[in-house]
């Protein structure tokens, strides 16, 4: 396998904190025909040596013509998968059994998807399977999720299942940043937040998912907590709970000509708590 690796000094933008640093970070180019894209599950997997980012340089990638059914990434570094500045298309061409991607973490790191358009995703031919599922044995991690959409997918699209064993109020461990969800027809996100020793009835602050600039349009699918709080700012949304400990934030929303195609209302919580 061929691989173009450059080593340069990059600004950071800590989105949370809205601070500037310098790392040192490894940066691998991939085109849409070279082993690189082929062999995505290796490449990222075997150069997490530091701060890893790779870099789709083309407009357009077959995520069918990838070998392994899904790309499972071991994250034990910061890792940004970053596409061009016009969006860089994954196109899953309808096709079931090819390139979701699977991240699972014990440690403190984040996870970056940045101008990346996700589209025609089809697995109804399996169970339980995401476009981007996040399993994680802390609640210390983050995934930014910038300038991307989701567009045009029949499953469901993000799962996130973590575990946190001690009270802590985090920062959001998921942020959407004026991102889209154009015509998806199944589920947008569902949060699994387990807890091992924790007995408390704020379990919400340890499982935060931040919706920024974002829009819904013509979407069937719903968010699904379990003892999780989002926060919404500057949209709207379609949201469900049953766990008796989710918490519901909007921040400068407007909700306009609602039609929702669902024998689910807008929002549906029981014992949720809304501001």
């Amino acid at each position: 396998m061929k691989i173009s690796i450059y080593y340069i000094l990059i600004f950071s933008i800590i989105l949370n904190k809205f601070n500037l640093k310098y790392v040192n970070a490894k940066l691998i180019k991939v085109k849409n025909n070279d082993d690189n894209f082929y062999n995505l599950k290796n490449l990222i997997n075997n150069n997490q040596d530091e701060e890893l980012i790779i870099n789709f340089v083309d407009d357009y990638y077959n995520m069918t013509l990838i070998e392994a059914f899904s790309i499972d990434i071991s994250l034990i570094n910061n890792v940004s998968l970053i596409g061009n500045i016009n969006g860089t298309v994954f196109d899953y061409n309808h096709q079931g059994r090819k390139g979701p991607f699977k991240f699972s973490t014990e440690y403190n790191y984040s996870l970056t998807f940045e101008n990346i358009i996700f589209t025609n995703f089809n697995q109804e031919l399996e169970s339980f399977v995401y476009i981007l599922a996040i399993t994680s044995k802390t609640e210390q991690f983050h995934v930014y999720i910038n300038n991307c959409s989701f567009k045009n997918n029949n499953y469901d699209l993000i799962l996130l299942n973590f575990t946190s064993s001690k009270k802590i109020k985090v920062d959001p461990q998921i942020q959407f940043n004026n991102t889209e969800f154009i015509n998806n027809k199944r589920k947008i996100i569902h949060v699994y937040h387990n807890y091992l020793t924790l007995s408390y009835s704020q379990l919400y602050d340890n499982a935060a998912i931040k919706f920024k600039n974002t829009r819904f349009i013509k979407n069937r699918g719903l968010f699904q907590s379990h003892f999780s709080k989002f926060i919404f700012e500057n949209l709207g949304a379609l949201f469900s709970s049953n766990s008796e400990m989710d918490k519901l934030i909007f921040i400068n929303t407007i909700f306009e000509n609602i039609n929702v195609e669902s024998p689910q209302p807008l929002i549906y919580g029981y014992g949720l708590i809304l501001e």
